[in-house]
């Protein structure tokens, strides 16, 4: 691993002011005669370090917060205890994002202390939908899909959509498993995974039948990284068949909260639909009574 070179910056309060040490070399991260001074242009709040956020003051103490970077990273920043200003916003160090997310002075595969392990420095190519690598940041999971795309060890692919009750969701990850196991999860929106599909042979399927309506999110992944190359291409192909099974006259009787009473008679036109329970009850006529009840469907439709 190459040295990186880090400038060094010393903050003093002296008399009001500000004062800073700035080196006179990038690799120069010790100071020493051949460095300057220079005075800064924050005036330190006169009550700076007295416990309690003034006039002129944003913070106080060794504190710190929840921030975003100027890249839209979700980070922290520390108070400055010398001038109660806070410091800059910093992050984990995304490696593709063209931003020095740390504030160490290095942008993505530059920073070799912490993207030298990363998949795309390591010569794994990203792919059209980089960086869908969590599942808020994930790609449109949609009907029609048909893309060719590239799993990188390490660093997963997401996707993300609403299904409706009773939809089918059929996935397909295509890919010779020679150059690479790919391997996909279905999590729900509650982050309880739903299906999967996970073979040691080429490809990979999801055939999968929406209970609940509600978002959903695929995560397509790297299980083993084979073959010369790194990582594999894969085709992504995906299908939904919406569902067309529509309420009845008695819904919502889902529970038994909110069952229906029937009377004696038939009751014809009524629709079951996937993960949609149907409740009924009946008044008895007393002790003694016999209750026929049957229930006549088509068996080919479910």
């Amino acid at each position: 691993m190459r040295a990186q070179a880090m400038m060094m910056v010393v903050v003093l309060a002296t008399c009001g002011c500000t004062t800073k040490f700035e080196s006179d070399a990038d690799t120069d991260a010790i100071t020493d005669a051949t460095d300057t001074v220079t005075e800064d242009e924050v005036e330190v709040p006169e009550g700076c370090g007295d416990g309690t956020v003034g006039v002129g003051e944003e913070c106080e103490g060794d504190v710190g917060e929840s921030c975003w970077t100027d890249c839209g990273l979700e980070g922290e920043r520390a108070c400055n205890p010398l001038t109660c200003q806070w410091n800059d916003c910093l992050a984990p160090e995304n490696c593709r994002n063209d931003c020095d997310d740390d504030g160490d002075d290095w942008i993505d595969c530059s920073d070799l202390e912490d993207c030298e392990d990363d998949p795309g420095c390591e010569g794994c190519p990203d792919d059209e939908l980089e960086d869908n690598d969590n599942p808020d940041s994930g790609s449109s999971l949609e009907s029609g899909t048909s893309m060719e795309l590239y799993s990188c060890p390490g660093d997963e692919d997401w996707f993300s959509g609403v299904l409706t009750l009773g939809d089918r969701l059929i996935v397909d990850a295509l890919f010779p498993h020679s150059e690479g196991n790919i391997d996909m999860d279905l999590i729900d929106g509650s982050g309880s995974p739903v299906d999967f599909s996970a073979t040691i042979t080429d490809d990979e399927t999801i055939d999968f039948t929406a209970g609940t309506n509600g978002m959903y999110h695929l995560k397509v992944y790297m299980a083993d990284d084979l073959g010369t190359e790194v990582g594999n291409a894969y085709t992504f192909l995906v299908d939904i068949e919406s569902s067309e099974c529509t309420d009845d006259m008695f819904e919502d009787n889902d529970s038994l909260y909110t069952e229906r009473i029937i009377t004696r008679g038939t009751h014809s036109g009524l629709m079951l639909c996937p993960g949609d329970d149907d409740y009924y009850s009946a008044t008895s006529s007393g002790g003694g009574t016999v209750y026929t009840i049957s229930v006549e469907f088509l068996h080919a439709e479910g």
